[in-house]
């Protein structure tokens, strides 16, 4: 018997599905291959092991609550992509047009960009989305060309 949705996944569900309904209209050139009721949604690059991820944050720890894309590095040459990608971090946040926050984890390398604003506020999801979508695509337009070029020299 399947469970009931909590309403933060009823709501994590309503606000992205209209993200990624908002992203046809776009003709965006994402489309979602996760779950609408978790906080994240992850967008293939068809690059084994990188992706880009759009987040939502309601009960942040330490952050005010917010809204934020990242490029998702994993596998085996993520480590050392992301060392080399951080040594162009200058020229690729001038490229990006605003500073980007660089991160190594140990199962993740992520660089990410983050907009305060409330995903609970209905009235405000547009403007949400529209961010969410233009930094997807400059992330996208940013980072996968380098990718690829570090793939084609392994």
């Amino acid at each position: 018997m399947p469970r009931g949705l909590t309403p933060r996944e009823r709501q994590n569900e309503r606000y992205w599905t209209q993200f990624c309904d908002y992203l046809n209209q776009r003709d965006s050139q994402f489309q979602s291959q996760t779950s609408k009721e978790v906080y994240y949604i992850n967008f293939r690059i068809s690059i084994p092991g990188y992706s880009l991820r759009t987040m939502q944050v309601i009960q942040p720890k330490c952050k005010p609550p917010g809204i934020s894309v990242r490029f998702v590095m994993r596998g085996q040459h993520a480590m050392t992509y992301f060392s080399l990608l951080k040594k162009q971090q200058k020229e690729i946040e001038k490229e990006f047009g605003e500073p980007l926050e660089w991160r190594a984890r140990e199962k993740e390398k992520l660089v990410t960009l983050r907009e305060v604003a409330d995903p609970t506020d209905e009235n405000d999801w547009y403007r949400q989305h529209e961010w969410l979508a233009t930094k997807l695509e400059k992330l996208n337009a940013v980072f996968r060309p380098r990718i690829e070029r570090l793939e084609a020299d392994v």
